[in-house]
């Protein structure tokens, strides 16, 4: 048995048929553990002790159960996140703290998650927010005690470009002449769609950051 649990024993009568069935529970040290009537075992401190059933109709039949007491573990009451609430912008990051009372339990880890990912996402207290919205961020601990946060996000993630067509994908240059290439940017609402052109070998062609291709060799 843990200290700060409670522990429930059962005792059967036989016979079955026995005129008194009741049972009388009593500790051998009531400074280690105490039990009630009902075989409900409260630890008080460590140690070992043990626990009587013994039938109250004279006949002096018992049995016991020897209890360990030992220091279990202390569990959470109560998670809260600091601060309850915050307004952040698309792509910012933020950090929430979880704070797990009593100061002194076993395990105070806790699990993080967002009710809208898709408006902001968490991952152990960092949260990052992605698209205009509110989200609910939670963090809960082993025995599942929840804090709660809420979370606005303003603003949206800029548009990044999916794709890029070149004017020909393929080129018979001459040497002596120059070709310009033209790179279309899809979607044409990306926040940035600027190119950076490059040639895989400049010794056989170089090409601007306009595009303009130009032989070499």
């Amino acid at each position: 048995a843990e200290l700060g649990n409670t522990d429930q024993l059962s005792a059967t009568v036989t016979p079955c048929n026995a005129a008194n069935s009741k049972i009388t529970w009593k500790s051998g040290d009531t400074t280690i553990a105490k039990v009630s009537q009902t075989g409900l075992v409260t630890p008080v401190k460590e140690g070992s002790v043990a626990i009587i059933a013994e039938a109250s109709d004279g006949s002096r039949i018992y049995d016991y159960c020897q209890v360990t007491i030992k220091k279990g573990l202390i569990h959470p009451t109560k998670v809260a996140i600091s601060p309850s609430s915050r307004t952040i912008k698309a792509g910012d990051k933020y950090e929430l703290k979880a704070t797990v009372t009593p100061s002194t339990v076993s395990i105070k880890t806790v699990e993080w998650s967002s009710s809208d990912p898709d408006v902001a996402d968490v991952t152990n207290g960092i949260v990052y927010g992605k698209t205009a919205g509110t989200t609910t961020i939670t963090a809960k601990s082993y025995n599942g005690i929840v804090g709660t946060a809420t979370i606005n996000v303003t603003g949206s993630l800029p548009t990044l470009v999916s794709g890029i067509q070149i004017s020909e994908k393929t080129l018979a240059a001459e040497l002596g002449n120059t070709y310009q290439l033209i790179a279309t940017v899809t979607p044409s609402n990306a926040a940035n769609s600027k190119i950076t052109w490059k040639s895989d070998d400049t010794t056989i062609a170089k090409v601007s950051q306009t595009g303009l291709v130009t032989p070499v060799k």
